[in-house]
């Protein structure tokens, strides 16, 4: 267990406020939070999607159920509650917090922050699937906390809750605004093709879709979604289709954040004051373009993902073009600038992803999941990739071998050796196995290495 990720993290939830919405500023000390900045209270509305998708991931990194268990105060209130209650607070309240076409209300932005204009009849779609998604996997979480730690009852707010009634409750709102984006938000233009609308504004107007000034379309609209499991497979192929289409630029090959609106929209965000193509109008933003790489490899489209996860690197390294030292800015300008180099929370989001998708080396309820999503020219001339990561309390050499580069969906795994020693493959599934955590920390060296041979 890292027990300073385990402080840091269980710090962060006093930043949680009682009513669902979050402080919009981390202090400079462990745990001190500020309410908003230059004294303007506002709410951005998917803060409070964050703090799960961290700790989902930590959990399965290190199996420690008993985090949601811990408590925790809430910022500015003496009450304290537990991690689990902070959680289902914030997704009970975003479910609740509906616009009259059934989507969160965008209040004061969403990851978006130049969307901020849209107070009144503002909703974001994408983040109603966002929370969708989490509070699908939050019952089930809900689930695997009772078969692991015998829990039957879980205390909300001062009142005893069961913890199948709490797990169905979750489910069955999450289910409810999935099937809302996936149905109501599915549109298809005259030119045939087809996705998800973001967002409405502060008309109560669909933002997405044909308009005498062209298509308008988002990127951030498409990318959450996918990320969350909330559009169908179908969904996803149409979603990548009209991307291509709509926002790859065909000289550079990167993603906009959106298409020209070609006006200032005052009913929807300061963002489309900005000339497009520069920040938030119509810019590569890293951060997006990386988290849809992500989403695409999430769902199995790796191919699609690999495109979009190359065309950052192949923009940060076009010198003549980005005129930075290699490496990811905040985004790229529309001649592919690179801008705010010492700006960004995408090489993260990067790394993350090259990682656990990618490579396909992530927990499962503490144990390790390898499962590669790699393209053939990635094994290289020798026909393998290797990684170096921390897992478990050892220093983990992962190698894959595929000496006949087989493209995924066509290799399988054929032998794993750890510390040149053979492990069964009764957990293996197609390109997939899991190795039990015990297999791991038992092995007497700090370092270990892990051979996959595909076949």
């Amino acid at each position: 267990m890292d027990q300073p990720i385990r402080d840091f993290l269980l710090n962060n939830f006093a930043g949680v406020r009682q009513n669902g919405t979050n402080a919009t500023i981390i202090g400079k000390t462990s745990g001190e939070f500020i309410a908003d900045r230059n004294n303007i209270s506002r709410t951005w509305m998917d803060h409070g999607a964050w703090p799960w998708i961290t700790t989902e991931l930590y959990i399965h990194q290190t199996g420690d159920l008993k985090f949601l268990l811990e408590e925790t105060p809430y910022f500015e209130a003496r009450d304290r509650g537990t991690v689990l209650e902070h959680i289902v607070i914030q997704h009970l309240a975003a479910s609740a917090n509906l616009g009259e076409h059934g989507n969160c209300r965008l209040e004061d932005a969403d990851w978006n922050d130049g969307l901020d204009m849209a107070r009144d009849k503002g909703e974001s779609v994408a983040f109603t699937a966002v929370f969708a998604g989490n509070m699908i996997r939050l019952a089930e979480i809900l689930k695997v906390m009772k078969e692991k730690l015998g829990i039957q009852t879980v205390s909300i707010q001062k009142a005893s809750r069961s913890i199948d009634e709490l797990s169905s409750e979750i489910r069955q709102k999450g289910e409810a605004l999935a099937r809302q984006v996936r149905e109501n938000e599915w549109i298809k233009n005259a030119a045939g093709h087809a996705w998800f609308n973001g967002y409405y504004d502060n008309n109560g107007a669909r933002v997405e879709g044909d308009s005498p000034k062209g298509v308008r379309m988002t990127l951030t609209g498409q990318v959450f979604p996918i990320l969350s499991g909330v559009a169908s497979n179908e969904q996803v192929a149409q979603c990548f289709a009209a991307t291509k289409r709509y926002l790859q630029d065909k000289k550079l090959g990167g993603f906009r954040l959106n298409t020209d609106f070609k006006e200032i929209q005052l009913q929807l965000g300061r963002a489309f004051s900005f000339a497009y193509g520069e920040k938030e109008n119509g810019a590569f933003f890293s951060h997006m373009s990386v988290m849809f790489a992500n989403a695409l490899y999430r769902r199995g489209f790796v191919e699609e993902g690999y495109e979009v996860f190359s065309s950052l690197y192949k923009m940060s390294m076009n010198a003549d073009a980005a005129k930075i030292y290699p490496g990811l800015p905040e985004y790229f300008n529309g001649e592919g600038r690179g801008m705010y180099h010492y700006l960004t929370g995408s090489a993260s989001w990067y790394l993350l992803t090259l990682i656990t998708e990618v490579l396909g080396i992530r927990g499962q309820w503490g144990d390790l999941l390898l499962a590669p999503k790699l393209v053939p020219e990635q094994f290289g001339k020798s026909g393998q990739i290797s990684a170096e990561i921390s897992f478990a309390g050892k220093s983990l050499k992962v190698t894959y071998l595929n000496r006949s580069r087989k493209p995924y969906g066509q290799y399988r795994v054929e032998s794993v050796l750890l510390q040149g020693k053979t492990l069964p493959l009764e957990q293996s599934q197609g390109a997939e196995i899991l190795i039990p955590r015990t297999k791991l920390t038992e092995q007497a060296s700090p370092t270990l290495d892990i051979t996959i041979a595909l076949a």
